[in-house]
């Protein structure tokens, strides 16, 4: 039963988000996440164990794309244009590497192990790094809670694995696997559907800066205004105009 919940939640979670039009283009990376989470699980004994053998195979592929689609989720949900681009290559090179693996079942145990940690370490990385001068409210507490999870499930789970292989996981390894995903999920669906939540929010189109604009601007003045976006001054609380001004030392 708790399998089931696990399964369903964020297949409901990815309905919900394609059936608003202003949040339809990034549910498709929660729908891929969500299915091939789901094959995950379903590859348990209790559910596939009578299924005939081209079912698992498919299943078992659809599982092997985890740490791509996880991958295209990160980059499409927490990173804006500019950034997925800059990132996509080498994060989707790792992931595909980690995929084939995992598909082909490549070497010893520790050829599929050791490249997912790195991947999903690096995941984390690309999460915190990017949250500095983040805009966007909602998106900035999520994926805080997004990248905990992943230290805690992805590389926890994955230590684990790594502990245990090629031996026999412990008896308690399947029931936990599944309790703290449902519990993941619980956590995920009771902060990205909250009402007004912007973490699926389209991004509005950037008009390209002028070259000619930036080079006739005070320099000092620009490095100090990044500077204090970054800082998070736009958070403070009662700001105004002359409070922002006087902070950057200027009339």
């Amino acid at each position: 039963m708790l399998r089931g919940a696990v399964i369903s939640i964020p297949l409901m979670k990815f309905y919900l988000v394609w059936a608003n039009p202003a949040t339809r283009r990034k549910s498709w990376s929660l729908g891929a996440l969500a299915l091939s989470l789901a094959a995950h699980l379903a590859l348990a004994p209790a559910i596939s164990g009578d299924w005939p053998e081209p079912a698992r195979q498919a299943t078992e592929m659809v599982t092997a794309l985890l740490p791509l689609v996880l991958t295209w989720f990160v980059l499409d949900v927490f990173l804006d244009r500019p950034e997925r681009q800059a990132i996509a290559g080498p994060a989707f090179g790792l992931a595909g590497i980690v995929a084939l693996a995992c598909l082909f079942d490549l070497g010893p145990w520790y050829v599929q192990a050791l490249p997912m940690l790195l991947l999903y370490a690096g995941l984390i990385a690309v999460l915190m790094h990017s949250g500095r001068g983040d805009l966007v409210e909602g998106r900035r507490g999520f994926r805080v809670i997004f990248a905990s999870l992943i230290l805690v499930y992805a590389i926890g789970w994955r230590m684990i694995e790594i502990l245990h292989l090629p031996g026999l996981p412990p008896p308690w390894m399947d029931t936990g696997h599944v309790a703290f995903l449902f519990v993941m999920m619980m956590v995920f669906a009771g902060r990205a559907l909250e009402p007004g939540h912007d973490l699926w929010a389209e991004e509005a189109p950037r008009d390209p800066v002028p070259a000619a604009d930036v080079a006739a601007a005070d320099a000092l003045l620009v490095t100090r205004v990044r500077t204090a976006m970054e800082g998070e001054l736009w958070r403070r609380e009662g700001l105004t105009i002359g409070g922002m001004a006087e902070e950057l030392g200027v009339p």
